[in-house]
């Protein structure tokens, strides 16, 4: 239940026939974990009370909220989010995070390959790039990145490295067809951070790992290059806003400071925006000129603010504060490694992506899990009070 959770909230699951059946699912089969330990779930409400108070102003939001039914849905949907993502966190731990990533995304990679076949349509999008599963190339991209950045956790601890090396390779060629930009910058990024890594710290076999890898970073970049037709002083340029403008980003950048100007105290409600009677007209402008699955000003520092006001981007800041400052107490290690560039990276996609604020949504699930993961006294080893009875019970056989 816990992979087919993180495989529901990462969207690889909406192609299916039967989407509301797996919602159903899971809000009964979850529904009923929480009614069942209630003690636990009160205990986390307490410990991470910080990462409920966005959702909770989303709830709340629908007093003022220009579609009231939709942010009270959207609202109680965030909040089952949260607690859902503190849930798994708590249960599970880190090494259970990492490997319940593992199974769905893999799982997820593994059918968007077999859909270079073209075996269900469309298997690209409009502009070209590859969506395998998923409805959108971006899609495809920031669930490919977050496997990455999952295989080269089991890549640098397991005992068969080339193995997963093998799976990183692949997963970066199919995350190379999506023609995602955001998903190569990203990516590039936490390679070089990688490669630097293992550089200072692994020894001779891992260095030349490294190298493949490395080499593998440099060839994203070039395709980046490639697919935004730069050259390297415009690109410079670009990363700071001088003249590019991010695939159209900006300008819905000015239209999202626009509207917040017009809502400048309490927003407009929670994901109340793209739906408002209001606000029709342009919603359906813009869709006309960035493409009719375009609902987000593809910031998440921008949608808080048009939804919830100032004080949605300081709900956002003391929910992300309070993952900062859990896994900033972990021990250093590759699996504190892996959490940090985790949630890094999940922020830096919601910077220019549809993330992070959105109910029933990957992100915010992954911060959530990491935050309670990274706070259990066990940091993320097995918790004995997680552990059955009869397991915790059981002598170790000899040897």
């Amino acid at each position: 239940m816990a992979v087919l959770a993180i495989a529901w909230t990462a969207e690889a699951l909406v192609r299916l026939p039967g989407g509301p059946v797996f919602t159903a699912l899971i809000y009964g089969f979850y529904g009923l974990r929480f009614l069942g330990r209630t003690g636990l779930m009160l205990d986390l409400a307490r410990r991470h009370w910080p990462m409920l108070a966005f959702p909770f102003l989303a709830l709340i939001s629908t007093a003022w909220s220009l579609v009231p039914h939709l942010s009270a849905v959207a609202g109680l949907q965030a909040v089952f989010t949260v607690l859902l993502g503190l849930y798994l966190g708590r249960v599970f731990g880190l090494v259970g995070l990492a490997g319940l990533l593992a199974l769905a995304l893999g799982a997820s990679m593994m059918v968007s390959a077999l859909n270079l076949f073209d075996l269900w349509s469309p298997a690209y999008s409009w502009e070209g790039g590859f969506m395998g599963v998923y409805t959108n190339k971006n899609g495809l991209g920031q669930r490919g990145v977050m496997f990455v950045l999952t295989a080269l956790l089991f890549l640098a601890t397991a005992r068969r490295p080339v193995v997963w090396s093998m799976i990183t390779l692949a997963a970066l060629g199919l995350l190379a067809l999506t023609l995602s930009v955001t998903a190569y910058l990203v990516i590039t990024a936490i390679l070089a951070a990688y490669a630097l890594r293992a550089l200072v710290l692994g020894g001779p076999g891992v260095r030349v790992l490294t190298v493949i890898l490395a080499g593998t970073s440099l060839a994203a970049a070039a395709v980046v290059v490639w697919v935004l037709d730069l050259t390297p002083v415009a690109a410079f340029l670009d990363a700071f806003g001088k003249s590019a403008t991010l695939t159209g980003r900006t300008q819905l950048w000015q239209i999202a400071w626009d509207v917040a100007r017009d809502y400048p105290l309490l927003g407009t409600g929670y994901m109340a925006y793209w739906a408002a009677p209001e606000y029709a007209q342009e919603a359906r402008a813009i869709a006309g000129l960035y493409g009719a699955t375009v609902a987000s000003f593809h910031n998440f520092i921008l949608e808080a603010l048009v939804m919830l006001g100032p004080l949605g981007v300081a709900a956002m800041a003391l929910f992300l504060g309070h993952l900062a400052f859990n896994l900033g107490r972990l021990p250093s290690g590759p699996l504190a490694f892996w959490a940090g560039t985790m949630a890094l990276t999940l922020v830096a996609l919601a910077l220019l992506g549809s993330a992070l604020y959105r109910p029933h949504e990957i992100s915010l699930l992954l911060c959530a899990a990491l935050a309670a993961a990274a706070a259990r006294p066990s940091g993320g080893l097995p918790d004995p009070q997680d552990v059955p009875a009869s397991e915790a019970t059981r002598r170790p056989e000899p040897g």
